[in-house]
């Protein structure tokens, strides 16, 4: 009996040994996994900023010049880094840049889809979100078409009033001026009547309002 039951306890041992040995496996196998993936994520994300970077500079050369082949090269090296690096968070940075190319081919139908795409990319709390919700909206009302442009406007008023937007007083300036420049004085100064005490001397937008009320009277 007692080499049954001795037997039978090294048996229990040798299959908690065996189980151990393959929980650590796992694990291994698991870490190695992991440490890969951070390898492969860290050196993607370093590619595209070195390519968004490189798009920036031939952009911004193209916007300049205005050449129209320079212009359709920089729309081609924009789209192919979309592509390459489509799983980046940089990914919208590429769809913007391409539609600030598209506008200054005179495709403001395109741009302006280009623009709605990067948007609709960014999360809420991305640091440029702000910045491009506002100019996805401007370009929007500077277009031909009527329902687009009142769409452009809604959201430009949305953006203005939302206090989440970490551009906000860049909304309202823009849409204060648009009244303004419609000959609605009265009306750019209810919008730009939050541009006072504090934010009137620490913001730019405030100090560009009241530039053009100044200006005006």
């Amino acid at each position: 009996m007692k080499v049954v039951e001795w037997y039978r306890t090294a048996v229990r041992q040798q299959r908690s040994r065996r189980y151990m040995l393959i929980g650590l496996l796992i694990v291994a196998f698991v870490g190695v996994d992991v440490v890969v993936y951070r390898w492969y994520s860290n050196r993607y994300n370093a590619r595209a900023q070195q390519e968004l970077a490189h798009c920036m500079e031939i952009v911004e050369r193209a916007l300049k010049e205005k050449q129209p082949a320079l212009l359709e090269q920089a729309r081609l090296e924009t789209g192919v880094g979309y592509e390459r690096y489509s799983r980046s968070s940089l990914a919208p940075y590429f769809l913007a840049l391409d539609a600030d190319l598209a506008l200054a081919q005179g495709d403001r139908t395109k741009a302006c889809a280009l623009m709605e795409r990067a948007v609709g990319a960014l999360s809420d709390d991305a640091a440029m979100y702000g910045f491009y919700a506002v100019k996805k909206a401007l370009m929007k009302i500077d277009s031909a078409d009527q329902k687009t442009r009142e769409a452009g406007m809604q959201e430009l008023q949305t953006l203005a009033h939302d206090p989440r937007n970490q551009q906000r007083e860049m909304a309202a300036y823009y849409l204060g001026l648009i009244a303004f420049d419609g000959g609605d004085r009265r009306g750019a100064e209810e919008v730009w009547k939050e541009f006072s005490g504090p934010v009137a001397r620490n913001s730019v937008w405030a100090r560009l309002a009241q530039s053009k009320l100044s200006y005006s009277e």
